[in-house]
């Protein structure tokens, strides 16, 4: 489902104000990422959770699921209060996926000395790996024999740049040096078949974006008549558009001929893991991969059982049959930091939407028996130790209270120029975020983060407060 774009967001960083004790108070650090210290004074009522004793100074969950600790499964918060004088509204209802744990993460933000690209380079392709870079192949071409796939990432780093692309043109430049950022692709021979690899890092967001693709994915299936590649939904469909949509549920109607992939999930982690670690130098941990990834938002009823998302290689007449008659599954769809714990991370802490990068680069990995197949991510941290394996958070009434005392506190009307007469609050969201602490050190932390719109549906101010005291964090509000 593609998501409505909004206009790009900056990020403010504003000095937070002394608040009331039930919310903490917090003393901002300014990083690249947006993110603010907070130190907690918070005082506990009988809803509050317990500190941990595990020396983070973080409180414990004390054993409770997310909807245990946030008050229920459907929460709903309504109030009304003022921002700078102007009338202000919050008016939310937020349904929880709930989960026996929350934890949060000790991360390193990647810097370009963490990205060796001459060691990946080789890693991948020993002695054939060949820069993309001569006079007479200055654009790749996916019409032309390049990978689809490796293109489209090509796209996906200028747009996160702010550089030009055509999302509708098949070819995008193979190399790229900006002072901002820059965009490499090669060409080598990986597992006997024939591949290409880009690696980009920005030094404005200090973003890695790497992809490994076969130029021809039949290739890789050892048939030359599966020449494309899908992954099924958690539903255990594939959509597929030919003159309107069409569901083929990949259980029922392939039923004859199961997933050709017998790895274990445990097994198909350490092949992920193997390539992503060994290879690119990128630590996280194991939830962080997941194989039934919502990736697309389809609504699936409850009583659906969810699935893994199922690798299916087709040819050119396999949807011409209702059964998809000579298509394979074999393997599966890994999605790389989709989620922690249950929860979204959020993927760019200087901008509101990002949805159209999202709709270029999956943060998927391809993988079978074989190993890694192809995929393409997007990479800003490296995880160290895990702070706490169950933090604790505040009752959601509890929150939405402090995220009204803090709005009133850090937003000024300079910040929302383009605010109707009244701000109205309708859309809160359990994230992770980069927070950095005093002694400098960054925690992927639970926040809870809150937008306003105006009339034009453009999104005038995120505001972000961290879930385990309610303390400010900071705010994204839109750019004149």
């Amino acid at each position: 489902m593609m998501k409505s774009n909004k206009k790009k967001l900056v990020g403010l960083f504003l000095a937070a104000l002394l608040a009331l004790p039930a919310c903490g108070k917090t003393d901002t650090v300014v990083t690249d990422y947006g993110a603010t210290e907070s130190t907690n004074t918070a005082s506990n009522s009988e809803d509050t959770n317990k500190k941990s004793d595990n020396g983070s100074g973080l409180p414990d969950s004390s054993g409770k699921t997310l909807s245990e600790m946030l008050g229920g499964s459907q929460l709903e918060y309504s109030n009304n209060f003022s921002i700078d004088g102007k009338s202000a509204e919050i008016n939310v209802i937020y349904n929880v996926n709930d989960t026996n744990n929350i934890a949060v993460y000790n991360v390193e933000p990647l810097t370009a000395e963490n990205v060796n690209e001459n060691e990946i380079v080789e890693k991948i392709f020993g002695g054939t790996g060949v820069a993309i870079q001569s006079s007479d192949r200055e654009y790749l071409n996916f019409d032309k024999g390049d990978s689809q796939e490796i293109v489209y990432s090509a796209m996906a780093a200028s747009y996160r740049n702010n550089d030009t692309y055509n999302y509708m043109s098949s070819t995008h430049k193979a190399w790229i040096d900006e002072a901002t950022y820059y965009s490499h692709t090669y060409e080598g021979t990986y597992n006997n078949t024939e591949y290409q690899l880009l690696i980009s890092f920005s030094q404005t967001y200090n973003e890695l974006i790497v992809a490994l693709y076969p130029k021809d994915i039949s290739k890789a299936t050892g048939d030359d008549n599966l020449k494309y590649v899908t992954a099924s939904c958690p539903d255990g469909n594939i959509y597929y558009y030919k003159n309107g949509l069409k569901s083929y549920n990949i259980p029922d109607i392939m039923s004859d001929r199961p997933n050709e992939c017998k790895s274990s999930e445990e097994e198909l982690n350490e092949k992920v893991t193997g390539t992503l670690k060994d290879i690119l130098n990128l630590s996280f941990p194991n939830e962080g991969l997941i194989y039934d990834a919502n990736l697309h938002e389809i609504v699936i009823p409850s009583d659906v059982e969810i699935q893994k998302n199922e690798l299916v290689f087709f040819s050119d007449a396999s949807f011409e049959s209702a059964t998809l008659e000579g298509a394979v599954r074999n393997g599966y769809q890994a999605a790389y930091l989709y989620s922690l714990c249950g929860l979204p991370i959020m993927p760019d802490t200087s901008k509101v939407d990002d949805s159209e990068a999202e709709e270029i680069l999956s943060n998927t990995i391809y993988v079978n028996d074989s190993g890694v197949i192809g995929f393409d991510i997007l990479a800003k941290y490296n995880f160290n130790e895990t702070v706490s394996d169950s933090v604790g958070l505040l009752k959601f009434s509890d929150a939405m209270n402090c995220f009204v005392e803090e709005s009133s506190n850090n937003l000024t009307n300079d910040m929302l120029k383009k605010a109707d007469d009244k701000i109205v609050f309708d859309s809160v969201n359990l994230e992770y975020y980069p927070i950095e602490l005093e002694n400098g050190t960054t925690q992927l932390t639970p926040v809870w983060a809150l937008e306003a719109d105006n009339s034009k549906k453009e999104t005038i101010a995120r505001v972000i407060i961290n879930a385990t005291d309610g303390s400010y964090v900071t705010t994204l509000f839109e750019e004149d």
